[in-house]
């Protein structure tokens, strides 16, 4: 258990942060060493961090769909809580700049929903709290709802960025190996 990891991208890497407190994994045998989170949305943050894994976040600088500042945020809480974390910006990167290597045109899509002015405290009885509302975990329809009323926006691109893929697959070997 103290040598495994896990790893995501997007909303894998949204997962991976989850997993990495240990208000969602409680039982220490089932802990991960280190969580590794690429273009992950951070909005999603434990109420009350509980750090269990070192951690690594990967952002895109030009990230316009989950953005480079909750995910600084999530690392300023993780960090205050006695969490190991690192985060590097990959400049010019923007959200999925890990992706497919076939595509390297830039994408934009005016209707794509953006989360990046998000932030959605997680209960450790797994409800999700925003805007002084309570959902329940299975209630994501509800919380997307009231989301789309205040930080939820239209309008993000993406687009793979092999330079910066090359880069962070260099950075998380380096993260491992520490």
């Amino acid at each position: 258990v103290d040598r495994m990891a896990v790893m995501g991208t997007g909303r894998g890497g949204t997962i991976a942060l989850l997993v990495a407190d240990r208000t969602f994994v409680q039982n220490e045998g089932e802990r991960f060493a280190a969580a590794m989170a690429i273009s992950a949305s951070c909005i999603f943050r434990p109420k009350t961090p509980k750090p269990a894994s070192r951690v690594f976040i990967a952002i895109g600088g030009k990230d316009d769909v989950a953005g480079v500042q909750p995910c600084k945020d999530f690392a300023n809480d993780f960090a205050n809580a006695g969490g190991h974390v690192d985060v590097k910006v990959y400049p010019d990167a923007p959200s999925g700049f890990d992706g497919h290597p076939d595509v390297l045109g830039v994408t934009r899509d005016p209707f794509m929903e953006t989360f990046a002015s998000c932030s959605v405290s997680v209960e450790p009885d797994g409800r999700s709290s925003y805007n002084g509302k309570f959902f329940a975990e299975s209630d994501t329809a509800a919380l997307i709802g009231e989301m789309r009323k205040s930080c939820i926006k239209r309008g993000g691109s993406g687009w793979t960025n092999l330079t910066q893929k090359a880069a962070v697959t260099f950075d998380l070997i380096e993260f491992l190996d520490a």
